[in-house]
């Protein structure tokens, strides 16, 4: 079992915050729109099943076009932007229903080619020890910016805040992508390089078995989000009445931010573990099931629906980024959102026909396919996340591992290598063209960040930290 703890990609942290908090942005604004437009079940099937699938569709559209040309990322990245902002306007301020509609479709599924592009460079530029922690940390801090808007549009109409808070995002990613590719953001400060920036404690490799595909694998994985998705959102219906009810859609996602991040915590650590999470996490829906209905504060059904949901967000997402990362595909990225997105949307199609005239008959659906869906996850999970053992890590993991504890600059490895080797301060200058003065600013940082008070001690730490 893994004991490290990785820590977030801040900067690709930032880069998933960003393009969530533009599309989840975009879309609550649509969808407080709609919501004054249309009767709440209209609103929900628009929001919560079209809206779904159109999310889910471009996100395959974005995986088909990558598939077929491998560096075009940024140049869908940079059509999306301003398509985004043209449909956001009508879609979240006009009062013509049709328009809004219209618009805020579109819009939906300009918000799956965002997520399609920000899975795939989250993919890109993470390695599996620290994926999960970024996507966690990427969501959650963009939920909390999405509240403090929330607080911001006291008094003001949330439309207006909400759209010149997008066209700032817009302009920020535009600004970045232009200058470097996201992918380089989310790797090392001067290489662009993921592989070396964090402890590689954890490693994702797939077995298939013989009489199986590759293919087949993935088919069975995306059948099982598919499921999963399902069965959380028969559970997990919050209907557009309760928010015109007085329910804070925002403040309720505060839950949703804490358990994202403890969820990506708990993945990185060890993947099994996360998953067992997410099992136990589907649980909470037939729970909810139960209580609908009941005297219970609607708060807390969505708190608890919420926080839970934290688990399953990662999961889902963590599933094929960790299969397209070990296979070198990475256009399947965000198949598993893909996947999900199908799934939520056939979920709220269930609970929108069933649960007020058949609320026996959904629970009974629901349980049966938590119960195929278990038997896809043991079928699969073995394969794609085989028993640990403990193989002997390579030198390089092991530099590596060291670097990352003490928060090593890239440069910084760089002479501490030469260190490792026993140069002096002239011959380490000499071999990366740097002036002595420049090599010795390196190494005093180097022995300040790793507490030692000279080189003597720098090696005997570096050795005890090879054999523990």
């Amino acid at each position: 079992m893994n004991t490290n703890i990785s820590k977030p990609r801040i900067r690709g942290a930032a880069v998933v915050c960003m393009c969530f908090l533009l599309a989840s942005t975009g879309y609550l604004s649509w969808l407080y729109n709609i919501i004054g437009l249309v009767a709440p079940v209209t609103a929900d099937a628009l929001s919560l099943c079209a809206g779904y699938a159109l999310q889910a569709a471009g996100i395959g559209l974005f995986a088909l076009t990558l598939h077929r040309s491998p560096d075009a990322s940024e140049s869908i990245l940079r059509l999306t932007l301003p398509a985004f902002m043209l449909c956001m306007l009508p879609a979240s301020l006009s009062s013509q229903t049709y328009v809004a509609i219209l618009f805020g479709l579109t819009l939906n599924f300009l918000c799956g080619v965002l997520s399609g592009y920000y899975l795939y460079t989250l993919t890109k530029g993470t390695s599996a020890s620290n994926a999960s922690i970024t996507l966690g940390v990427g969501y959650g801090l963009s939920i909390v910016a999405s509240w403090l808007l929330s607080l911001a549009a006291k008094g003001i109409s949330y439309h207006y805040i909400a759209i010149v808070a997008c066209l700032l995002l817009v302009i920020a990613i535009f600004i970045i992508s232009r200058r470097r590719s996201f992918s380089a953001v989310l790797g090392d400060d001067e290489t662009g390089s993921s592989c070396s920036a964090e402890a590689p404690t954890q490693t994702v490799s797939i077995h298939i078995p013989e009489d199986m595909s590759f293919k087949t694998l993935c088919l069975l994985a995306g059948t099982l989000l598919l499921l999963f998705s399902i069965v959380n959102n028969c559970g997990f219906a919050f209907p557009s009445s309760e928010i015109k009810g007085g329910v804070s859609l925002e403040t309720s996602r505060l839950f949703y931010a804490a358990g994202l991040i403890i969820a990506g915590a708990v993945s990185d650590r060890n993947r099994k573990t996360g998953a067992v999470c997410v099992l136990a996490a589907l649980v909470i829906p037939f729970i909810m099931l139960a209580l609908k209905g009941a005297v219970t504060p609607l708060v807390i059904l969505w708190a608890l629906g919420y926080f839970t949901f934290g688990f399953f967000t990662i999961y889902r997402i963590i599933l094929f980024s960790d299969i397209s990362r070990s296979t070198g595909l990475l256009y399947l990225s965000g198949l598993g959102l893909f996947f999900g997105r199908i799934g939520d949307a056939i979920g709220e199609i269930l609970n929108l026909t069933l649960s007020k005239q058949f609320p026996v008959l959904i629970v009974l659906i629901t349980a049966v396919l938590f119960i195929v869906s278990i038997f896809l996850f043991f079928r699969i999970q073995h394969m794609i996340y085989p028993a640990e053992s403990t193989p002997a890590r390579s030198e390089k993991e092991l530099f590596d591992m060291f670097s990352a504890k003490y928060d090593l600059s890239s440069r910084e490895r760089d002479v501490l290598q030469l260190i490792l080797q026993e140069q002096s301060n002239t011959e380490i200058a000499d071999t990366l063209s740097v002036s002595e003065s420049t090599v010795k600013f390196h190494v005093h940082n180097i022995l300040q960040k790793t507490g030692c008070r000279n080189r003597i001690a720098l090696f005997d730490l570096y050795s005890d930290s090879r054999n523990n």
